[in-house]
């Protein structure tokens, strides 16, 4: 039962190499980090999150694809219904270990049980579409539920099992001085659909319940009683064979019984002259408190089990096949509840239009960063604009420190991919061209190994990006070139911001190498943008206000000796820190 991919996704696509360079990971994370806890039954704890980083991180060029993806999320978002069943339902998970046969049994009866649920839900509530990949799986799941003649059969077996059936117990005992001595138990249950089912079960009387939980001693005291109530016959004393024959009909939960011994027949052992005996049948009725149908249940089970364990087992490979289905079809339902629940909070979001490739489009109006929902009031969170094509499409970013230049390239950089996913951005609208890949280069303290100095690092990242980036490619550098002496540094930034617009990739570098703002004016595809930083003055003190916008322009004023100055780390402020221990401390000074 091999299920039909939902998601198209092109082949050899190229992955992201440092998504957790612009907090892509983190984003991803979010969305579908709570599928492991949620989700811990047959398709495995994790296996939906690694799902969306391989679509997520491997960003899809075919513009066609990532509509139709669009398409498919859309659906889902208008289909609440559709995402609850999705996420409230499970499969219970293929075991690491093996227990009796009545644990073995349910377990795969359950597994059984919740595929045809599933099947079934997913076939009411699918939604009609023109997208060919979703309505072509909702075809298939329908048609599954209602004509598949192996679910059909897999839900006749099922009713037979729920359904009640009826058992014959035949017990050959004899009555001994110091108890009973079971012969031979031999049962036969009769299923709802007719099938049939026997078993012996050698079980001492005197392991009482029987393996099968069958109250034998019970049965037989209850026969002895009878049978010298009824009939004046103390089978105790004669110490005489008996076959019992016991009749449950769990259905009305009737236990019905007769005893049936043989005496001689004084008569015919006179004529014929040799020994003849007659038998005697006393009809049993059981004590309802002592003997109900459910004591047999435990027995019944074991039949069910005989007859339908194989089939059960059967559907293993069809609920493995189900289970890859069912990774896309939670990776889409995580999306649309992600979205939904932005909305809800009144976070704009938009679906990006597709542009072609080769207009090297990346637009969007009141862009942000969605690693900020939920650490910042929704609104404190400062939106930017990015307006990038083919006549301009390389950027420098300058301003000062923390005032929004990287959290401006990681909100472009996850947008681009949430695009290519076929997701929303958390934008008022966006248009963007599919990108090959997404090349960074930010510079964290982890990244670098032992006896590797930073700017060695920076050069090894910058060269790796030039052997793989293309004209099609996205290019995201924060500062590069910050490692080795202002004066190389500022040579080697030119350097590098010169060979990306050479390519034709599309580029943003944030730096505080002043030079690249002039580099960037002398180029016909290039721009500057800026950190927008107002004056505003209190009591005569000239304060700067952050406002985390980005807008067009250049800034070449250096706040680092304000902001030295704001938190007291001048040579003012820490001439007064020191004094201040000398007074505390007795600390000297020279």
């Amino acid at each position: 039962m091999a299920f039909p991919k939902i998601i198209p996704q092109s082949k050899e696509l190229q992955r992201i190499p440092n998504p957790d360079d612009f907090a892509l990971d983190s984003v991803v994370n979010t969305i579908f980090s709570g599928t492991i806890d949620r989700f811990r039954d047959f398709v495995e704890e994790g296996r939906v999150l690694d799902y969306a980083r391989n679509i997520v991180f491997h960003p899809e060029t075919d513009s066609a694809k990532i509509e139709s993806r669009q398409e498919m999320l859309t659906a889902f978002m208008n289909s609440p219904e559709l995402i609850k069943l999705i996420q409230d339902t499970t499969i219970e998970g293929t075991p690491h270990y093996r227990g009796n046969w009545i644990w073995r049994f349910d377990y795969r009866l359950k597994r059984a049980e919740d595929l045809v649920d599933y099947v079934t839900g997913l076939a009411k509530k699918l939604p009609e579409t023109e997208n060919p990949q979703l309505e072509s799986f909702r075809k298939y799941i329908i048609e599954l539920a209602n004509e598949g003649e192996r679910l059909q059969s897999l839900r006749a077996a099922l009713t037979d099992i729920e359904k009640a059936g009826t058992l014959d117990l035949k017990i050959e005992f004899c009555c001994r001085w110091y108890g009973y001595e079971l012969g031979r138990a031999s049962i036969e249950g009769t299923l709802s659909s007719g099938k049939k089912r026997s078993i012996s079960d050698d079980t001492s009387i005197y392991m009482s319940p029987s393996k099968f939980e069958i109250p034998y001693e019970t049965l037989l005291l209850e026969a002895v009683q009878q049978v010298k109530a009824k009939g004046g016959r103390n089978l105790l004393a004669r110490q005489t064979p008996v076959e019992l024959e016991i009749h449950v009909d769990q259905e009305t939960g009737t236990v019905t019984g007769k005893a049936t011994y043989h005496k001689l027949d004084f008569f015919g052992t006179i004529f014929s002259f040799k020994k003849k005996t007659k038998a005697v049948e006393t009809d049993l009725e059981f004590n309802p408190e002592k003997i109900t149908a459910g004591k047999f249940t435990y027995a019944m089970r074991y039949l069910k089990s005989k007859e339908y364990f194989d089939f059960l087992e059967d559907f293993d490979t069809d609920i493995g096949e189900f289970a890859k289905a069912v990774v896309e079809l939670r990776y889409l339902a995580a999306v649309a509840d992600y979205f939904n629940g932005l909305k809800e909070q009144g976070v704009q979001i938009t679906m990006p239009k597709i542009a072609p490739t080769d207009s090297k489009t990346t637009e969007a109006t009141n862009l942000i960063e969605p690693n900020l929902i939920g650490k910042v009031e929704l609104g404190d969170i400062v939106a930017n604009d990015v307006q990038a094509n083919g006549d301009d499409n390389l950027y420098v970013i300058t301003g000062p420190n923390n005032n929004g230049k990287t959290t401006y390239m990681n909100a472009l950089g996850i947008a681009q991919a949430m695009s290519q996913a076929g997701m929303m951005v958390l934008a008022q609208d966006a248009r963007m061209s599919p990108k090959d890949n997404i090349f960074t280069h930010y510079i964290r303290p982890g990244d670098l190994v032992v006896g590797e100095s930073r700017y060695a690092h920076e050069l090894s990242r910058i060269m790796g990006i030039m052997k793989r980036a293309t004209g099609d490619s996205l290019v995201l550098m924060d500062e590069p070139c910050s490692g080795t002496s202002p004066e190389d540094g500022k040579q080697e930034a030119e350097g590098v911001f010169k060979t990306v617009g050479k390519l034709g990739a599309t580029g943003y570098v944030t730096t505080h190498f002043h030079n690249l703002i002039d580099t960037a004016n002398g180029l016909p595809f290039a721009g500057n943008l800026h950190c927008v930083v107002r004056n505003e003055n209190h009591n005569g003190n000239g304060d700067l206000v952050y406002t985390f916008k980005i807008a067009d322009g250049s800034s070449n004023q250096s706040n680092g000796i304000y902001l030295a100055r704001k938190m007291g780390a001048d040579e003012e402020g820490l001439a007064g820190i020191l004094t201040e221990r000398a007074q505390k401390e007795n600390l000297k000074l020279r």
